[in-house]
């Protein structure tokens, strides 16, 4: 393919929410910003060229904590965003992001391997180095090496003896190579399994530029799995082949060299289909040269399976299934870490544990947010830059028409080429963290709905959260209302000067029964104090006993003047829903 001048297609990235909220908190610690000055500046850059006002709105609301404070998770603003005038400010944590946890390259919890002298000969997961000790062998490229000293971001190494050296495992890759270099690949392998029913292997090894010792290798380690599965993967062929593992267990090996960008995909929709036959958990391991599948329970799995896709609903079933995948939290957690949201790591790098434990917990809270910056972000990459389903269909659509043949057999032992991906599937076992099964989480949620609330404790109720931090500005005070709703004047230690510059810049309001709220808020307030809505009423109330600690029906009534019945209704419905409880009156 080099020798041809062949080179893959590169698309430059488009609409990527996560670097604009990165530029949106760096432009803010500035003098700030208007959003008609943002979109001028955004629509000259090619990859914000279809970028709308909506689209930079939504991202302005994430970064200010609009959708944490709506579930009233307290959260510190990333940007002071002014939604009336719609003009955008930062204060010092902004600054503090965009110095300390900018940039696009994600934390993939690599080490650096480096040997005794400084030269860096590699990496290796952080999940790897976790389990490793000194003395333990690995291989790493050509060559086997002994770990001498583990450091805080590096592994020491001197090169050593095959004896015992185990291969390393990276669960941060996600990328692969595309469709068309997979064609040309496979076109190679088709020409050596000619070559080798020629009886002209080696020759045809050394034309491609392999030295003697190379070539005599390559030539063996063919041979071998020619002996096993009787036919090389190509360009025209996929072969499948199940066997048993040391332990007994059933695997299903897909040999396919249309690389990772299919493969993944086609991985997902060969398990679905195995987990609708056999009602059971599957997991998978995928590379560019295939993917193997492997079921939780020792059952085998059934043949023609690929023969069971049809490319027309490939796209619907991959797209519906996508949040649940491995590479949905994995992209998540970058595109999480890139928009700044996931905090300032302390005391140099943050454990790669930590950061997956954040990033599955926000995943979480926002996976039915279709509107999410994060979750449109996450959707966008994986299925454009990181799958390929336009190669997904027009590899079914072959196996259909004859185009590509599938191969499929019983083999005692994994072929040769299984070996890598046979290896992986120990490091999924231990790491991959696939959802629990869905009759285990009804099995639990029956239990907690049998089993009494637990009441918190007198002390509990009787005290009050604990401001960690007064408002500093009027701008901070203003954040304060978005995130706690309405205040009494003298509930907080502010100057009251503050609330009424926020009142004439129409940031702020006051209104009966002596109640200041956020300017953005009049609405919600209108519904719950004129109108009587119960949502909104809900809502308020949550918020109120969130952050000013419990209260008894009399205060809240007198709160928002509001009857006694009309305020229990309130109370019933929020102990229903299970956000709120009843202790002792309060």
């Amino acid at each position: 393919v080099v020798r041809r001048g062949g080179i893959e297609k590169c698309r430059p990235p488009r609409l990527c929410l996560d670097v604009l909220a990165q530029h949106l908190v760096s432009m803010a610690t500035g003098d700030g910003y208007t959003l008609d000055e943002v979109m001028e500046i955004l629509l000259r850059a090619y990859p914000f060229r279809d970028v709308t006002k909506e689209d930079v709105k939504s991202v302005l609301r994430m970064l200010a904590g609009d959708y944490e404070h709506d579930r009233d998770i307290p959260v510190r603003p990333r940007v002071l965003y002014d939604r009336i005038h719609e003009r955008v400010e930062g204060d010092t944590y902004s600054r503090m992001l965009a110095v300390s946890a900018g940039g696009t390259i994600p934390d993939k919890g690599l080490y650096a391997v480096r040997t005794e002298d400084g030269v860096k000969v590699g990496e290796l997961d952080e999940e790897f180095v976790f389990e490793a000790r000194e003395g333990d062998r690995f291989l790493l490229g050509s060559f086997a090496w002994q770990i001498t000293d583990i450091r805080k971001d590096t592994v020491v190494v001197r090169q050593s003896s095959t004896t015992g050296a185990r291969p390393p495992f990276w669960k941060g890759e996600i990328k692969g190579r595309r469709i068309e270099t997979g064609f040309a690949y496979g076109e190679i392998l088709r020409d050596l399994e000619r070559a080798y029913k020629a009886g002209s292997l080696l020759q045809a090894l050394s034309r491609l530029g392999l030295d003697e010792k190379a070539a005599e290798s390559a030539e063996g380690f063919i041979n071998k799995q020619l002996a096993a599965t009787r036919a090389l993967p190509d360009d025209r062929t996929i072969i499948i082949e199940h066997f048993r593992d040391e332990t007994g267990a059933h695997q299903m090996m897909v040999h396919s060299v249309f690389g990772r960008p299919v493969n993944e995909p086609l991985a997902i929709l060969v398990t679905q289909a195995a987990e609708r036959l056999l009602k059971a958990n599957i997991n998978y391991v995928v590379d560019d040269d295939g993917f193997l599948l492997f079921p939780y329970e020792n059952r085998p799995l059934p043949k023609g399976l690929l023969h069971s896709l049809v490319a027309g609903s490939a796209r619907p079933v991959l797209e519906a299934a996508l949040p649940a995948t491995p590479l949905f939290n994995m992209a998540f957690r970058y595109n999480a870490g890139r928009a700044l949201m996931m905090g300032v790591r302390k005391g140099g790098r943050q454990p790669l544990w930590v950061q997956r434990m954040r990033g599955a917990e926000m995943l979480d809270s926002l996976v039915r947010h279709d509107d999410h910056p994060l979750i449109r972000e996450t959707r966008r990459e994986c299925l454009e830059d990181y799958w390929d389903l336009s190669g997904v269909e027009l590899i079914l659509n072959k196996i259909r028409s004859g185009g590509i043949r599938v191969l499929e057999m019983r083999l005692d032992s994994p072929s040769p080429m299984s070996l890598p991906l046979r290896h992986r599937t120990e490091a999924a076992m231990v790491y991959d963290y696939w959802p629990t099964p869905s009759g285990v989480h009804v099995a639990v949620q029956e239990a907690l709905e049998r089993a009494q609330m637990i009441a918190p404790a007198p002390e509990q109720l009787a005290q009050t959260s604990e401001r960690a931090r007064l408002p500093q500005s009027e701008r901070e005070l203003h954040t304060q209302l978005m995130i706690e709703g309405d205040m009494i004047a003298g509930e907080v230690d502010v100057p009251i000067e503050w609330l009424e510059a926020l009142a004439e810049n129409e940031r702020a309001k006051y209104i009966e029964p002596g109640l200041w709220i956020a300017a953005e808020h009049s609405e919600e307030y209108k519904a719950a104090l004129v109108e009587a809505n119960m949502d909104a009423r809900t809502r308020i109330v949550r918020r109120l006993l969130r952050y000013r600690g419990a209260q008894s029906r009399e205060q809240i009534a007198g709160r928002y003047l509001w009857t006694d019945e009309e305020t229990q209704v309130v109370l019933v419905t929020l102990c229903g829903s299970g956000s709120t409880v009843e202790y002792e009156g309060l």
